[in-house]
């Protein structure tokens, strides 16, 4: 068989599959397989023989794709691959460069640039219609997502100020502007909150508890107050005794009461677990608080006076 020249098999009923070992007939130079029923895939073993010249698989019931070994054969003139069921990109190229679209006749799944025959499909085509679609859902999401987000942050904006015995005046103007932080007294803190009472208490926490309470100019705010009632006998004369012995009893209370929060503030900052300590900001801001609260005139009045 390797010296075979010409192999006709045209019209006998063949069925089943061409054989892959053709390709071992080296010296073959024409076969004709039309006229059968052969099935499945065309050997891509036939279009390396190095010397075929005429290959006719016409009415078959072949399928796939047509070999490219055989676009790149330097030595085929005749190709019939009419009435099976290839399908795929027929080149024009090559082997193929001469051929008509006589040799695709009856092979609905195929498709190239050969004159007659459908053009195939761009891939990338799907693509195009698939990405601005992608694109347009992901722009959404983000904007349902940002649109939510302000919605959550309108709700619960908080309309009432909060903020500490200690914090009675903010330094920064802006800041000040901003929040609008009244000067309050100590003893219009206890008038507000009916003495920091049960009944006031709104909430608590490892800091403290808050209060709420009402100024005289029915201003609603809320207090909060550090470790209350635990703090206030230590407070005593001995702890003020660094203090000027001809203090006036409104400034000994202003003392007492910077003394109190300064003691606090320090165990506050001294607690076991990291995340209940305050940030240094707040700490800066409450001795800024302080600061400015000891730095400002008192008010006699919303002191108690000394008893005769």
């Amino acid at each position: 068989m390797d010296m075979v020249l010409a192999i006709d098999l045209s019209s006998n009923n063949l069925s089943g599959s061409i054989p892959p070992q053709l390709g071992s007939c080296i010296a073959l130079e024409h076969l004709n397989l039309s006229g059968n029923v052969l099935e499945g895939l065309l050997p891509a073993t036939i279009g390396q023989l190095p010397y075929l010249k005429e290959l006719d698989v016409s009415s078959n019931q072949l399928s796939g794709k047509i070999p490219q070994s055989l676009e790149a054969s330097p030595t085929l003139k005749h190709l019939n691959f009419s009435f099976n069921k290839f399908s795929g990109n027929a080149s024009n190229k090559g082997a193929f460069s001469s051929l008509t679209i006589d040799s695709f006749l009856g092979n609905e799944g195929l498709c190239g640039e050969i004159k007659g025959m459908p053009i195939c499909r761009r891939k990338h085509a799907r693509h195009s219609f698939i990405l601005p679609v992608l694109l347009s859902l992901f722009a959404t999401t983000i904007l349902c997502i940002f649109a939510y987000s302000l919605a959550l942050s309108s709700r619960f904006r908080r309309k009432s100020v909060i903020f500490n015995r200690g914090d009675l005046e903010d330094v920064d103007t802006e800041t000040k502007d901003h929040l609008k932080h009244p000067r309050v007294s100590h003893r219009q803190l206890i008038e507000a909150t009916g003495g920091f009472s049960p009944s006031s208490l709104i909430g608590s926490g490892q800091f403290g508890h808050v209060y709420k309470g009402v100024l005289q100019d029915s201003t609603r705010i809320a207090v909060k107050s550090h470790y209350p009632h635990k703090l206030k006998p230590i407070v005593d004369q001995t702890v003020l005794r660094f203090a000027p012995s001809s203090m006036p009893v409104h400034y000994s209370k202003i003392w007492s009461d910077v003394i109190l929060e300064l003691v606090e503030l320090g165990l506050i900052c001294t607690q076991n677990n990291p995340s209940t300590r305050p940030s240094m900001l707040d700490v800066a801001n409450e001795m800024g608080s302080l600061k400015q609260y000891l730095s400002s005139p008192p008010n006699p009045a919303d002191c108690p006076q000394a008893s005769a």
